[in-house]
């Protein structure tokens, strides 16, 4: 469990890596080459090029690095959905009426990206460090879809979605480290700057190739990163920590849609021309924390902390797209409903939260010891694992109306009272633990399947009023070699929908994981690893990820050549050439025609993803080796446009 310093956002716990600082002046660095081969692309266009170098002389420490890369991502499929609609009326024909919407897939995604970065540390004689880091990276991305129909007739559709060449993201970051005699005291400060653009062309195709339809995207954004920390001493068995954390985002989406029908008259479809729809999200978070930590006994020890956080959001939608209410020939479709039902909103989310902490430690030994840990966190709609496009009330891609995601500008925060038991212990020849835990969720997001239009199948988010997990994790650790698992059951209920089959539910989750590891002193020849993760998930309405489970698995051997200056490795993700999504699933559904009084829909859905795939790098030592430097930037930016990690400390 995490303390208040950190970050609450997110539902699992904290991993805080602190790497050490160079302290030899000269010179060192590396020069890093590689490529990848799988069954639709090659060595030819999966390659990449990347250096780091860093000199240090007395008090200056200047240090830099850059990267060159293209790689390719592909995905291929199928969506398979019957809807069985029923009547109890015998005039009623047909009776069954089944409505089919089968059809195959492939994307093909071309990235190609470079960065540089470059900066320098400054130690004064006061025992201060200041860093300034200045990164620039430029990325493009070329998507193709095409989609192949066999019901409910034979056609294909070919999109075409191309990144600006001109995108580009901008980070700063200036940190200034205090360090003090005393090793429980310091102070750390940092401000990181993010902006950039990230505008995309999306076009529908026909055979020939020629354009039918053109959509552009337009996304700018600004983020802010502040944190400050000062922790000291009070007496030998206890210390205090207390700080600032600031977040700040600004992203501005706009969709310009050009050719395109939203819908369809008696006579067939109907032009409606040039529609701007506009997304703003705006968000700041300021969060104050502290944190005691005292040892009760040689045995005992207690850490309770707590974090205050005021978040302000708003998020904006606006279109100019307008149907005349006189015009009875126009028939709605799924997008109309969709703009329409957002249009001119503004949605706020203007609160306080308290986030309370507590870890209490009892040490059997020096190294066996009993865990409590109790902790409040939160996922936070337009952050996190799916960004601001979990909110944005319009869709990403409008060229499939048979299925549409969308965000939910109305979701609400997800908030998880997490209370856990840990025990660890020495075992022969290495380390294990066991964790019990259990979490008391609200407003728990769900993926929602929404068939309450006429036409066009809806996915989106919904909030579920409470949920509850609970399980068991096991991690052993024998001679270096890695063995753990897990099993978590989740229930959900949903007291505002207690009849809706999608958010009243209980799922189970079962995971494996694994890693063998032996390095070139044991075997003689080369380092040699291995890895898996299996994962299975039960659901009442049909299984994810397959009636057996899935399973993902790599290995890798490396060897170090002239006086350990050259490392050369070749690794093969994805062995077993799996891990891929499936789903089948039968659910009741909400919109049912005039005349039928039941309706069921099954869906069969499959994707892979790139299958197995063959890696060569090539790693060249320049100078000393390197020491990694322990601030630096908290990540690159997302397709979202909402990047940075928050670094805590």
């Amino acid at each position: 469990s995490a303390s208040a310093k950190y970050d609450p956002e997110g539902m699992a716990g904290i991993i805080n890596i602190v790497l050490k600082k160079g302290t030899t002046d000269g010179f060192n660095g590396n020069i890093q080459t590689k490529g990848q081969h799988n069954a639709y692309h090659s060595f030819d266009e999966m390659h990449g090029i990347n250096g780091y170098a860093n000199y240090q002389k007395g008090d200056w420490n200047f240090f830099g690095n850059f990267g060159i890369s293209n790689r390719f991502s592909d995905r291929e499929g199928y969506r398979n959905t019957s809807t069985t609609y029923t009547s109890d009326d015998e005039n009623i024909t047909p009776n069954p009426l089944v409505e089919n919407i089968f059809y195959t897939y492939r994307d093909s995604t071309a990235r190609s990206k470079f960065n540089i970065r470059f900066g320098l540390d400054y130690y004064t004689i006061s025992n201060i460090t200041l860093t300034n880091e200045f990164k620039f990276s430029n990325n493009k991305k070329i998507i193709e879809n095409i989609q192949t129909y066999t019901q409910p007739d034979r056609s294909s559709k070919l999109t075409l979605e191309e990144e600006d060449p001109s995108n580009y993201d901008f980070e700063y970051l200036f940190a200034l480290d205090k360090e003090y005699k005393d090793p429980d005291q310091k102070l750390d400060f940092s401000i990181n700057l993010d902006f950039g653009d990230r505008n995309k062309t999306s076009s529908q195709l026909n055979s020939n190739n020629e354009i039918l339809y053109l959509t552009d995207f337009l996304n700018d954004y600004f983020g802010a990163e502040i944190d400050l920390l000062y922790k000291t001493p009070l007496s030998e068995a206890s210390k205090l920590e207390f700080g600032y954390d600031g977040n700040i985002t600004d992203n501005e989406n706009i969709m310009i849609f050009d050719g395109e029908v939203l819908g369809v008259t008696n006579e067939g479809m109907s032009y409606i021309g040039k529609i701007e729809n506009q997304f703003n999200f705006k968000r700041n978070i300021h969060a104050f924390f502290l944190e005691y930590d005292t040892d009760l006994s040689n045995h005992w020890s207690l850490k309770p902390s707590a974090r205050i956080e005021y978040v302000n959001r708003k998020v904006i939608f606006k279109s100019d797209f307008n149907v005349p209410s006189d015009n009875q020939e126009y028939n709605m479709s799924v997008l109309d409903d969709l703009i329409e039902n957002a249009n001119n909103n503004d949605y706020i989310l203007d609160r306080f939260e308290i986030y309370p902490f507590l870890n209490l430690t009892y040490n059997i030994s020096k190294n066996q010891n009993i865990q409590f840990g109790f902790g409040r966190r939160v996922k936070r709609p337009g952050g996190g694992d799916w960004g601001s496009w979990s909110i944005m009330p319009f869709p990403d891609n409008i060229y499939n109306q048979d299925f549409i995601f969308i965000g939910n500008p109305y979701l609400k925060p997800e908030y998880s009272t997490q209370y856990d038991i840990n025990y660890s212990s020495p075992i022969p020849m290495g380390f294990a633990s066991i964790n019990l835990f259990y979490h008391d969720i609200s407003n728990k997001f769900e993926w929602y399947d929404d068939d309450s239009f006429p036409s066009g199948n809806v996915l989106t988010f919904e909030n579920v009023s409470n949920a509850y997990s609970r399980g068991i994790n096991l991690f052993g650790m024998i001679m270096g070699q890695t063995l753990g698992g897990g099993y978590t059951m989740t229930t959900q209920v949903d007291n505002n929908n207690p009849d809706d089959y999608e958010l009243n539910e209980q799922s189970e989750r079962f995971y494996i994981f694994n890693r063998i590891k032996f390095p070139e002193k044991y075997i003689k020849i080369f380092d040699f690893e291995f890895g898996f993760y299996w994962m299975k998930m039960k659901l009442p309405s049909g299984s994810l990820f397959g009636n057996q489970g899935t399973i993902w698995g790599d290995l890798g051997i490396s060897k170090k050549f002239i006086n350990n200056k050259l490392t050369v490795s070749f690794t093969v993700d994805n062995i077993f050439d799996s891990g891929g999504f499936q789903m089948e699933r039968i659910k009741p559904i909400e919109y049912i025609p005039d005349g039928y009084t039941s309706g069921e829909e099954f869906s069969d859905v499959s994707s892979e993803r790139n299958g197995r795939t063959f890696k060569l790098n090539f790693k060249y030592q320049l100078g000393k080796v390197v020491d990694d430097k322990k601030k630096g930037f908290r990540g690159g930016q997302s397709d979202d446009g909402g990047g940075m990690m928050d670094m805590g400390y």
